[in-house]
Order: C-alpha cells, then structure tokens, then sequence
C-alpha cells in the first residue's frame, strides 16, 4: 500500500507494514524493499524528503557510485545526519534486486556496512567514483 504522509511529501510504498519502533530500512524502490525486512520505499531519489519523520531508519541508495545525483542524495544524508548503507567495494551489482539474483545475502551486506558521520563520510569518499 502506498501512503501519502503530507502534502509536499513522497508517496511511501510499504509504511503500513512497518514496524516503525524498529529500524526501518529505506530503499528507492518499490520492488527492492519486498527483499528486506521492515522496509519501505520512496520512489526515485527522493528519499531524504523523509528526514522530518522521526523514525529510526538507515537510507539505502542503489549502488551507482559514478551517478551524480545518487552520490548528491547520499551527500545530503549523511550531512543530515543520517544512517546510510556505503555499499562495499566488491558488489558490482546496481541495486538490491540485482544482488538478490545474483544470490548475494542483501539484509548480511547491509547490516555490515551501515554508517553515520564522520565515518560515513569517509567511506562514502572512497565509493564515489566521480
């Protein structure tokens, strides 16, 4: 089900299946967060629009590290002080659905490679490729 929380806000695909007392993982797409527990999904890169929703959650952007706007949004929630997942450097694979096929644990990977602060902003420095 999709929801729409306020005006000027994104559409959230999954928000009525969350358990918001526990971290909620945030991916880009619909699809993508039918492979995660407790996620929900924001289309496009419009995930840090949910940075005035008070919930424990870690921003997971898809894995394109030579994409402008992708490397912007993740600039922006770390800045924010966010959790984000900094994908490492051995997953080739664009997105969570491409993980999924290629048979790579995606809740493991993420779980290991969540970050925030200053120590985001240095891993996020060696993954950008720009």
């Amino acid at each position: 089900m999709t929801v729409k929380i306020m005006d000027n806000e994104p559409l959230i695909y999954g928000l009525d299946s969350v358990n918001l007392k526990n971290i909620v993982y945030v991916v880009e797409g619909p699809i993508d967060s039918l492979f995660l527990n407790n996620s929900i999904a924001v289309a496009g890169t419009s995930i840090s629009k949910l940075k005035d929703i008070d919930i424990n959650m870690v921003m997971i952007y898809d894995n394109q590290p030579r994409n402008k706007q992708v490397c912007d949004q993740i600039e922006k929630a770390i800045d924010n002080y966010n959790k984000v997942v900094i994908w490492p450097q051995n997953i080739v694979e664009k997105d969570i659905n491409d993980m999924v096929n290629c048979n790579i644990n995606v809740q493991k990977i993420i779980r290991e490679n969540i970050f925030d602060g200053l120590e985001a902003k240095m891993k996020f420095m060696g993954w950008k490729r720009i």
